[in-house]
């Protein structure tokens, strides 16, 4: 295990989410996925594709 020294800098990349974007209209079936467990990404939720024209 390495020892962090004081003034020593350590940096490590965050691993980046994935996501899934999903339509205003599709929330319901992706709290159901959620409670079903059967998500494997983050849900994103795209508003300006539910917007009339």
């Amino acid at each position: 295990m390495d020892r962090v020294v004081p003034g020593q800098v350590w940096w490590r990349p965050a691993p980046r989410g994935q996501i899934e974007l999903i339509r205003p209209d599709q929330i319901d079936e992706a709290f159901l996925r959620v409670e079903g467990k059967d998500v494997r990404y983050r849900f994103v939720i795209d508003l300006a594709s539910g917007r009339a024209g």
